[in-house]
């Protein structure tokens, strides 16, 4: 694991706590690879809960893929607002290596 110094980086917070979805790597030196990876997040975090509403009705509800884009994109919509990029950069007066 490398050590980050000196450099601007971009963390993905759930409910003001790190996200720790999937295991992955949730820290990034580009805010377009965090909101790529907070998008994916979002989408992850709605099919489970889709998925968990599935499971109270005994499957009989469509699967993920076959509910629609508008449909996803509203259990997604919800989800969102849990989400947030924080950029971390160097403390000001610090000298750059």
């Amino acid at each position: 694991m490398s050590k980050i110094q000196n450099e601007t980086i971009y963390v993905i917070y759930r409910n003001g706590e790190p996200y720790q979805g999937n295991g992955e790597n949730h820290v990034y030196k580009t805010r377009g690879a965090a909101d790529i990876a907070i998008t994916l997040g979002i989408e992850n975090e709605a099919r489970s809960n889709y998925e968990k509403i599935r499971h109270r009705y005994d499957y009989k509800l469509a699967e993920w893929r076959e509910i629609g884009h508008n449909r996803r994109c509203g259990f997604m919509d919800e989800i969102r607002p849990q989400f947030q990029v924080v950029k971390y950069g160097p403390k000001s007066g610090e000298e750059q290596q």
